[in-house]
């Protein structure tokens, strides 16, 4: 049997092989040999052109452009997509390029809805007390407390919080689309699929991401507030189980962003109080500064990330909230946890989101082989700390 990391990259592979091509693709699995980013780096290259047609996976686009006349149509695509030489001092492509790469990406049938029906899998979520939820295989868990849109019985407005807690009424528009299709994408790249919760409930009526003392004021929300902490905390408990005590959550957020900080996306981690990524810490010092970090995937595909220097302090209002400071790594019974907020632009445009799912599922995916694997973090620890009991 493959490990995570491998069986990725087989199929990164094969991927690139012709459709009709199954020997060579048996071939290829038994050589163990994967360019692993060669449909990732596809996806950056057409996106930093400014390529406004959507991306397809990339299996579908060989075989469309492989169906397509002239017979030279990949071969032509790749040499404008890949040589530096045609780009501008300033990384852009010139026009004349961009031009013709329009004209031959008009030739191939882009139409997601046909590439969705194709999809081998679907995510069904299960609805209890308006949390949504999908038990999955992959050890990472993808929470989302603030997307939902439903009126909570029993619970009257206005709200006004209790003293001394933070209260916000507004939801985080999208997240719940962004937080779903990152969880669908990850099992048609990856073959399995996350855990993932999502409140249903509208963040006016009760706040996910809150104590149980500021997230609600009438007994009448408890069992919604509960059913959403519960079902993290089962999953939590079981991802741990199956992989060594080891995994990562991702907790979806949005924002209006901040005047002083030009990001896009402000990544937290509560690293100066109970720091939500303790255990990645233990084993990498820069496990938020290497390229095939969180934010280096994010940066690879060209989004601005906060903080500036992966190392420095992050913003304070979007360090880490009670998801990460709860169930993160600094407790034992936690995981390695992660506060992603998106600002609005990423998240309400249709093309932007889809986007934005097609680069976070690449990273989750890739991530969870690398740091939620007990052999891969073992052998990092092993290596920076010696063998243990030692």
């Amino acid at each position: 049997m493959h490990d995570a990391e491998t069986r990725t990259r087989l199929i990164a592979h094969a991927l690139t092989l012709p459709v009709d091509g199954r020997a060579k693709r048996r071939q290829a699995a038994d050589e163990q040999h994967a360019p692993m980013d060669t449909r990732c780096t596809l996806t950056r290259q057409l996106r930093k052109i400014g390529i406004e047609r959507g991306r397809p996976r990339l299996d579908r686009f060989r075989r469309e452009a492989a169906r397509a006349e002239p017979s030279d149509l990949l071969v032509r695509l790749d040499e404008i997509i890949f040589n530096r030489n045609l780009r501008t001092t300033e990384g852009a492509m010139p026009e004349q390029a961009r031009a013709e790469l329009t004209r031959l990406l008009s030739r191939i049938d882009f139409d997601r809805r046909s590439e969705r029906m194709d999809s081998m899998w679907q995510i069904d979520f299960n609805a209890t007390n308006l949390v949504a939820r999908h038990r999955g295989t992959m050890p990472v868990l993808i929470t989302c407390p603030h997307g939902g849109v439903a009126d909570v019985p029993g619970v009257p407005l206005p709200r006004n919080g209790r003293e001394g807690c933070l209260f916000e009424p507004s939801r985080d528009v999208d997240t719940n689309l962004i937080a779903a299709g990152v969880a669908q994408r990850v099992l048609e790249i990856f073959g399995e699929a996350p855990y993932v919760v999502i409140a249903e409930f509208h963040r006016k009526f009760i706040d996910a991401n809150r104590s149980r003392e500021c997230g609600f004021e009438v007994d009448a929300a408890a069992p919604f507030y509960d059913e959403y902490h519960d079902t993290v905390r089962a999953f939590v408990d079981e991802i741990r189980a199956d992989n060594g005590g080891l995994g990562l959550l991702f907790d979806i957020h949005g924002t209006g962003g901040i005047p002083s900080d030009p990001a896009q996306i402000f990544l937290g981690t509560a690293r100066d109080e109970e720091d939500g990524i303790a255990r990645l810490r233990a084993a990498d010092l820069q496990v938020l500064a290497r390229r095939r970090s969180l934010r280096g995937f994010l940066e690879g595909a060209g989004y601005r990330v906060s903080p500036p220097d992966p190392n420095g302090t992050e913003v304070p209002q979007f360090n880490g909230g009670f998801t990460i400071r709860t169930y993160g790594s600094s407790h034992p019974d936690g995981l390695d946890a992660m506060q992603l907020e998106i600002t609005r632009p990423l998240r309400t445009d249709p093309l932007e989101r889809g986007r934005l799912i097609e680069v976070l599922a690449f990273a989750f995916g890739n991530l969870a082989s690398r740091y939620a694997d007990s052999h891969t973090l073992s052998t990092a620890l092993v290596s920076r700390f010696g063998a243990f009991g030692s």
